[in-house]
């Protein structure tokens, strides 16, 4: 990660990466470092790469995809079925 960030700065990173919130620790640090897009974006999926190395069991996002979304959508209409 860039040498510029405090330890404060590399921890929320770190949590947002381990939350599945790419995008929003892409944005620290962007802020944090004054880094352009591309820069912060290939820092932090090397991090995320590293980390998933090294702490896999901390990543705690879990990703339902369209799966969750097609289950849910199936659900309904059965459910307006009976009720119909």
């Amino acid at each position: 990660m860039s040498q510029n960030l405090t330890s404060e700065q590399r921890t929320q990173i770190d949590s947002l990466i381990f939350a599945g919130q790419k995008i929003q620790a892409i944005k620290a640090l962007r802020d944090a470092a004054n880094a352009d897009l591309l820069a912060a974006k290939q820092v932090v999926e090397a991090r995320e790469a590293q980390l998933r190395q090294s702490d896999p069991e901390k990543f705690t996002a879990k990703k339902s995809g369209c799966a969750a979304v097609l289950l849910f959508f199936i659900a309904m209409a059965l459910l307006v079925c009976r009720m119909a």
